[in-house]
């Protein structure tokens, strides 16, 4: 499930989709036009994939890409912190940070906490794969959720189809 492997059939969610999507709720119903983006490691598919939707989402809207605007992270709390804090020395005060997945955008969270800086008052915030960590964090962030159930019951489905000797879509 959502992993490529030679010799396997493979169920994936579109995380270029989705990060898109994201990317557009926040310029079209937050009117947001400075959006950071805290990316995944470089050279990682699925970190590829999430950064191709968030510039896609910006060049479909006209808004400049800004290399200054995105920095890379490790997919650890750490990581968005350490990005934010990067961020904040280089003077950026973006309207909006997303992050490409929950884990730093709870360091990101953790980190603006600790400042007096609120979130979504002063600075909007989202993550990618809805874990339980966003789900209880304080304030909620909003996150993109992979619905990992849905996916699971159509592997079932279609493993149970190719059982019966029928193709798998």
């Amino acid at each position: 499930l959502d992993r490529e492997m030679e010799g396997f059939g493979c169920l994936q969610t579109s995380s270029e989709e989705a990060q898109f999507k994201i990317v557009e709720h926040l310029i079209v119903e937050h009117d947001c036009r400075d959006i950071v983006y805290i990316r995944g490691p470089l050279n990682y598919k699925e970190a590829d994939k999430r950064f191709e939707g968030y510039c896609e989402a910006l060049k479909k809207y006209g808004i400049p890409y800004r290399e200054e605007y995105v920095y890379t992270g490790a997919f650890t709390l750490e990581s968005g912190i350490q990005s934010v804090v990067e961020m904040e020395q280089e003077g950026i005060k973006p309207q909006a940070i997303l992050c490409a997945n929950d884990s730093m955008a709870i360091g990101v969270l953790e980190y603006y906490k600790r400042k007096g800086v609120r979130v979504p008052e002063d600075v909007m915030l989202a993550g990618f794969d809805n874990g339980e960590t966003a789900k209880y964090s304080s304030p909620s962030i909003t996150s993109i959720d992979k619905n990992p159930y849905e996916l699971g019951r159509t592997a079932i489905y279609e493993i149970q189809k190719t059982i019966d000797g029928k193709k798998p879509e």
